[in-house]
């Protein structure tokens, strides 16, 4: 025999069923919710600390280009300098010694130097002036060291060469001849002797590029060897 189950209780299961199922979906639906709420939050947190953070460096950086474009270390941060440093930082001068020959440059002008060849092998001594507009020769004074050193001249000559800035004003100022505001030291190691030489100059004509050509005259020289004391 079969049991005759009643529609209405067959309908209250489904039901049932049905709302137990939905009720399930929608605890993992919340659930689901619930998780990419935080993500979307952590994610919104990340992207707003970039933010902050690339807003902060552009600051730097924008500040930092604006005190570079006011900052003007030319002439006038030069000016506010103590005269002596002053003098040092607008004069760099170079020079170098090989075996064979010496060189030295040194400013003359605001607008041209003058470069000092030292030939170690005849002991002459150059200074040459280049028109900076032409780039040529347009001046050379020179001596000759081999002289000075007479008989103190021993075994291999070794020379050393700098440059200084000094004004001297030689004989005074006549026209447009003027005395270099610069001397060349020339020393010699194994007679221990020291030399220094200025010229004096027409600035004019080199920069009208007119040739001249002068002596290098001898301001001062000393030992900086005790007497007697011989290299060997």
């Amino acid at each position: 025999m079969f049991a005759v189950v009643p529609q209405r209780s067959v309908r209250v299961k489904w039901c049932w069923r049905l709302l137990t199922k939905s009720i399930g979906g929608l605890s993992l639906y919340w659930v689901e919710l619930e998780i990419m709420t935080q993500q979307t939050i952590s994610r919104i947190w990340t992207c707003a600390i970039v933010l902050v953070f690339g807003l902060a460096l552009g600051a730097v950086f924008a500040l930092g280009f604006v005190n570079g474009f006011h900052y003007q270390p030319s002439s006038q941060a030069v000016h506010t300098l103590d005269p002596e440093l002053q003098q040092l930082l607008l004069r760099a001068d170079s020079a170098n010694s090989g075996k064979a020959v010496s060189l030295a440059s040194v400013r003359i002008d605001d607008e041209f130097e003058g470069l000092f060849v030292l030939d170690h092998l005849t002991g002459n001594l150059y200074c040459v002036l280049i028109n900076p507009r032409t780039r040529t020769e347009v001046a050379v004074f020179q001596n000759n060291v081999m002289g000075l050193l007479g008989q103190d001249r021993v075994g291999e000559l070794d020379f050393a060469m700098i440059t200084g800035a000094m004004n001297l004003n030689l004989g005074g100022r006549i026209d447009n001849m003027r005395t270099a505001p610069a001397v060349v030291f020339v020393a010699e190691g194994n007679s221990g002797k020291a030399f220094g030489f200025t010229f004096n100059f027409d600035r004019q004509r080199v920069l009208n590029n007119v040739r001249q050509d002068g002596l290098l005259d001898l301001v001062w020289q000393g030992s900086f060897r005790a007497a007697g004391v011989i290299r060997n």
